[in-house]
């Protein structure tokens, strides 16, 4: 697909996307009313991503206190191999999903 033609579909989608919570919110169609739902997504997609970023620093902070014992290097090495025999001792019955 060509760049100009993606940037041609996103302008379409996003003035459907205007369209549709316009008429959901049952605005009249005229300028003033316009800019204000543009006003309003401005804002609504302003409040929903205003927290990601203290999102994101809150999990790399848990990440940072994970203990070693945690990963999964360190699982213990008693299981040994499996072969077909410990598998197939827990075959479904046929009927079964």
């Amino acid at each position: 697909m060509k760049i100009r033609t993606l940037i041609r579909l996103t302008g379409i989608a996003a003035i459907g996307g205007v369209a549709y919570v316009h008429t959901q919110r049952r605005g009249e169609w005229t300028v003033a009313s316009l800019k204000d739902t543009l006003n309003y997504l401005k804002r609504s997609m302003n409040a929903m991503l205003s927290g990601q970023g203290e999102m994101g620093g809150d999990a790399l902070e848990r990440a940072a206190r994970v203990t070693e014992s945690a990963t999964r290097g360190n699982l213990p090495n008693d299981r040994g191999t499996r072969s077909y025999t410990d598998y197939s001792a827990r075959k479904p019955d046929p009927g079964q999903h």
